[in-house]
């Protein structure tokens, strides 16, 4: 099945054939200033979409934006991912697309400064690409994070720091763990009420962003 979607003002085609998307995140927004930045985190809650982004302030020197001074909206949006024509795809039947408009309304896509981005990717995240056959369990310590290139209609990899966390029981706390040993875990088959793994990058600019395995 394929589908239509826009990433800023380009539109892509998606591939929903390998797993489907029977339920979207809610959609998460922020007021942002300029000289002040913004800081939008959705990790935790209910249906949320496991995304935080951080503007600093100079990031919007010399930005794409017609006013300079007003207050705009960051907003982070759960998407089908786009079918890569070449190359790899994200993982997942879903991506984040994140949109940054000044006070009149116009889009922002580029940035000054990078931009600081943290993807949480969870266990029913992993469990689904599992069992769809998108990635194996060798993989899951090697995601990084990715954006969708439109003019290439491919992903690209960004250079990703990536930290485990597992959760023993429902009531417990989330303590760090080594990816690889969370990967040696799954093979042996250690049983964890949850697990997340968090993908941090940096971007100048707005676009798609979703888990990839290179």
């Amino acid at each position: 099945t394929k589908e239509t979607v826009t990433a800023g003002t380009a539109s892509v085609t998606v591939n929903a054939t390998t797993q489907v998307v029977t339920s979207f995140a809610n959609p998460a927004s922020t007021g942002t200033t300029p000289g002040s930045g913004a800081v939008l985190d959705d990790r935790t809650g209910t249906n949320s979409t496991g995304l935080a982004v951080t503007i600093p302030g100079n990031a919007y020197n010399n930005s794409n934006q017609s006013d300079t001074t007003g207050t705009g909206t960051l907003t982070a949006k759960e998407v089908v991912v786009p079918d890569s024509v070449s190359g790899f795809d994200a993982m997942g039947a879903s991506a984040m697309e994140i949109k940054q408009t000044d006070s009149s309304g116009n889009a922002v896509t580029t940035f000054s400064s990078p931009v600081t981005m943290n993807l949480v990717v969870n266990k029913a995240d992993v469990t689904a690409a599992l069992t769809s056959g998108d990635i194996t369990k060798n993989q899951v310590d090697n995601f990084q994070l990715g954006y969708f290139d439109t003019p290439t209609q491919s992903w690209q990899t960004l250079p990703t720091t990536q930290t485990c966390e597992v959760q023993t029981s429902s009531t417990g706390t989330f303590v760090a763990k080594s990816c690889s040993a969370l990967v040696d875990d799954l093979k042996t088959g250690v049983a964890y009420n949850d697990y997340r793994v968090t993908l941090k990058a940096s971007t100048t600019h707005f676009t798609i962003f979703g888990a990839v395995v290179p």
